[in-house]
């Protein structure tokens, strides 16, 4: 469909109000790209996301998609929190591999580890394992730039915006602490004006250093994640 209302954009405008709600300050582009045509949908989407960073400098860029598992139309990879039923959440992260110039994957997966190790924490079962691919996916341009795929073709609208909610505590984290920290056994909350740049199914995010620490009593065991943070 193209109303916005029932598409990955309305997770972007869920994930948007969440992040306002925290004191962030987000900028959600809502452009069309993979319409009428998918093909060239990346190199559309890489001219949006350069001229929203020219007005919103910022190394944290989300581009949220929808998974599709070929023909599979009952395939819906979901998770029980509480009472909610959420989407589960899966990053993909681009590397080098393809041989074009992308100097920052390896900050990118390192943003997206914190950020699942901290969902796997405090909400087990949110993200699926991560994927790394050889492919760019525009990932270049931030030095915390990651694909989230939420649910799949099965998952109902309801429970792809539940995951907002969590997808939204997690980034509040991770924004919190420096992404180059600290201590394992410290996470850090930041008392700063943050900025948010959500690119059609991009965000942006960046912040000033103003902290605080407060120890966790165990050290973080999971592996891969996603959060939004200062750079």
């Amino acid at each position: 469909t193209t109303d916005l209302n029932y598409t990955v954009a309305r997770l972007g405008d869920e994930l948007t109000n969440y992040l306002l709600g925290f004191g962030f300050k987000v900028n959600h582009d809502k452009t069309y790209h993979d319409y009428p045509a998918y093909t060239g949908s990346y190199s559309r989407s890489l001219e949006s996301v350069k001229k929203d960073l020219q007005e919103n400098p910022s190394d944290i860029i989300i581009d949220l998609h929808r998974d599709a598992i070929g023909s599979k139309s009952d395939y819906d990879p979901s998770v029980k929190i509480g009472d909610d039923v959420a989407s589960q959440l899966m990053f993909v992260i681009g590397t080098n591999g393809g041989g074009l110039y992308h100097p920052n994957w390896q900050n990118n997966l390192r943003f997206a580890i914190k950020v699942q190790e901290i969902a796997n924490e405090m909400y087990p079962g949110l993200f699926k394992p991560m994927i790394v691919r050889n492919s760019r996916y525009n990932q270049h341009l931030g030095k915390a730039a990651v694909i989230i795929e939420v649910g799949s073709t099965g998952n109902t609208l309801e429970q792809s915006l539940t995951s907002m909610k969590y997808l939204a505590k997690e980034l509040i984290i991770e924004t919190s602490c420096n992404m180059n920290s600290i201590n394992p056994n410290i996470y850090c909350v930041r008392k700063i004006p943050i900025k948010f740049t959500l690119i059609g199914t991009f965000i942006i995010c960046t912040f000033r250093i103003r902290t605080y620490y407060y120890i966790r009593n165990n050290i973080i065991r999971a592996f891969s994640i996603f959060l939004i943070n200062t750079i």
